[in-house]
């Protein structure tokens, strides 16, 4: 898991290797400015992007 903010020049370099800059789970674009985690999708190998908070939101917290 990597997390980075999202800068124009990572956007660009993302864009023009054919990366789609959009949430895996909200399906929105990501922008320039968003804290964004990223991770290798264990079954078919690429690479899930995430806004931090939709990343966050897939887990729950377990009482004690």
């Amino acid at each position: 898991m990597k997390e980075y903010v999202l800068t124009e020049r990572i956007k660009k370099r993302l864009e023009s290797l054919g990366f789609p800059l959009i949430c895996h789970r909200c399906e929105k674009s990501l922008g320039i400015g968003d804290v964004v985690v990223s991770r290798i999708v264990t079954l078919s190998g690429k690479t899930a992007r995430y806004h931090k908070k939709c990343y966050n939101d897939l887990f729950m917290e377990l009482s004690s």
